[in-house]
């Protein structure tokens, strides 16, 4: 189970790193495309941009963190093991 859990994240994180690294690539070609001012206004947008995902992605470790506590409290509540705290 464990490891059929690790091979679908890993396939994930895979995916997302290969469209995240074409996702650049088209964007490096946009701004060099683009006229000395544009660029520099499209740079802006880009960099808000990058700030919220990762404020999103720092989000969503969050919950996932929390999510396996709980996971794990309620596994070993179920199994009768006795929890401190």
């Amino acid at each position: 189970m464990f490891g059929s859990v690790l091979i679908v994240v890993l396939v994930l994180a895979l995916g997302h790193e290969v469209s995240e690294r074409l996702r650049v690539k088209q964007e490096e070609l946009i701004l060099r495309s683009l006229p000395q001012h544009e660029a520099v206004a499209y740079y802006e947008v880009l960099k808000r941009r990058v700030f919220k995902v990762r404020l999103l992605r720092g989000a969503v470790l969050v919950a996932l963190v929390v999510a396996a506590m709980a996971v794990k409290r309620i596994v070993l509540v179920r199994t009768g093991v006795h929890i401190d705290g």
